[in-house]
């Protein structure tokens, strides 16, 4: 592997980690302005992957004020949610359904060998 596709392989998951953080000023603003897409693209593209659509031109209608406050509630819905979210960004609760044990955050084997690892 060359070292542009090392580069291209670490910005995915720079904008990756950007896109699952709790929603920020810097998120909604590149969402709102069209940048978040035109990197997914160009870097999709530099990966050899096919990117997603929908996200052309930014958001119209939405400055990234107004956009951090749209995107706020969806991802506390999605990713904190009461009781219980809508999809758990963590492995362990993950492992743990499959082991049919309850999940209890970053204390269950799977997230301590994480941990030590």
């Amino acid at each position: 592997m060359n070292n542009a596709d090392w580069q291209a392989r670490a910005a995915t998951w720079e904008l990756l980690a950007l896109s699952f953080r709790y929603p920020g000023p810097e998120l909604a603003g590149a969402v709102a302005s069209g940048e978040w897409a035109e990197a997914a693209e160009e870097l999709a593209a530099a990966l050899g992957l096919e990117a997603l659509g929908g996200f052309e031109g930014g958001q119209p209608g939405y400055s990234g004020s107004d956009l951090l406050h749209a995107l706020r509630p969806e991802a506390t819905r999605l990713f904190v949610g009461a009781p219980e979210p809508a999809v758990s960004p963590y492995e362990g609760v993950w492992r743990a359904a499959d082991d049919g044990v309850q999940a209890l955050l970053f204390v269950n084997p799977h997230s301590m060998e994480v941990e030590r690892f």
